[in-house]
């Protein structure tokens, strides 16, 4: 039998678009893996309905910086406090996981310190099409708790950090960095960027310069990716990514 997962996420407001489809991110990962939680942290619109719909612990006091965005280093912080399992999920959560997730779990509960990451399939606004996207996204992160080392304050959503935790992964914290993007299949739906309007105003941010400069005074060379992983997960079982 598998070990049930700590699912943790940080949310946008459950209004518009996003309703929807963060409600059926949740659910996919309650339907992963048997007897899972999930934390929903943030404090936004709709959330705490939301999560009593769900059935799912809403955690809506997370440190922010002056933009009122979450910083990362205190939602790994307090989800791995109160998690109940020892396996523990970071998800995006506009992030719809398959069943095969539970595949992955197997192929890994024998490893003392694992780190599972993978690459998104990006999905057409009208469902027609999915691709997959580049290494460099990383939004699921599969670890067991209390393995991570201490965490930059970026800020969620403004990119770099998921790229910095795959780096610290590898050469900080010892951790045996697994790809797993032939095994679980993770679906991004399509949708806007309310915070700023467009994604690349994002870019252009003073919240993506400042991700920036936390990344690279941390030490990080360069942005890291799935295809850094020196570990691969096939056919249910972990082997070396041959060069």
């Amino acid at each position: 039998m598998v070990a049930p997962v700590t699912f943790f996420t940080i949310i946008r407001a459950f209004v518009g678009e996003f309703d929807e489809l963060q409600r059926l991110a949740i659910g996919s990962w309650l339907g992963a893996v048997p007897g899972s939680e999930v934390l929903v942290m943030g404090d936004h619109e709709g959330a705490a309905e939301a999560c009593a719909d769900l059935g799912v612990t809403h955690m809506p006091d997370v440190a922010t910086n002056e933009h009122g965005t979450e910083l990362v280093s205190d939602v790994f912080a307090q989800a791995q406090r109160v998690a109940r399992h020892e396996w523990m999920c970071e998800v995006s959560a506009d992030i719809v996981l398959g069943g095969d997730f539970i595949l992955a779990l197997q192929a890994i509960r024998k490893l003392r310190r694992p780190f599972v990451v993978g690459q998104r399939w990006d999905v057409a606004p009208d469902g027609t099409e999915c691709k997959l996207h580049p290494p460099c996204g990383v939004d699921y992160f599969l670890f067991k708790r209390d393995t991570l080392g201490e965490i930059p304050p970026f800020a969620v959503g403004r990119t770099l950090y998921d790229n910095w935790m795959v780096w610290a992964a590898m050469e900080s914290w010892g951790l045996t960095v697994i790809d797993a993007t032939e095994t679980i299949t993770a679906l991004h739906l399509a949708h806007g960027y309310p915070e700023y309007g467009d994604k690349a105003v994002m870019l252009q941010s003073e919240e993506k310069r400042h991700n920036t400069q936390l990344f690279f005074d941390s030490g990080a060379p360069r942005p890291y990716g799935t295809n850094d992983a020196p570990y691969v997960m096939v056919a249910g079982k972990v082997k070396e990514r041959k060069a």
